[in-house]
């Protein structure tokens, strides 16, 4: 890891983001259905921090790829989220916690879409 690439991060990166989508394309469902007078500008917000997520996750994707860094298995349960890649000939396996993984697309949403606490 000459370069400071850290593919744990990475991969934990994207779970974060793909958490982060989800939560926003059902809040996107939700305030589309509700008769707010300012409903299409946080629409059009939403829309477009939702568009930013799916680069960043396309960018941290072709990072993992530059470096050779292959997904191989994913597992999601209840309370956790397994994943297994390859790297450098190695398989290397994470067990991350919903909570946790949930807690942390909590915090990059305050701090991408509102500026912080």
């Amino acid at each position: 890891m000459t370069d400071g690439f850290d593919p744990l991060s990475t991969v934990k990166e994207i779970l974060i983001l793909h958490l982060l989508r989800q939560h926003v394309e059902a809040d996107l469902g939700r305030i589309r259905a509700l008769a707010l007078h300012l409903g299409k500008a946080y629409v059009e917000r939403l829309e477009a921090y939702h568009a930013g997520l799916l680069k960043r996750i396309g960018d941290a994707k072709r990072l993992l790829k530059r470096h050779g860094v292959r997904v191989i298995q994913q597992e999601k349960s209840s309370l956790d989220f397994q994943i297994t890649y390859v790297e450098r000939g190695y398989e290397i396996r994470h067990c991350f916690l919903l909570a946790t993984l949930y807690a942390e697309s909590q915090e990059r949403f305050l701090l991408d879409f509102w500026g912080g606490r």
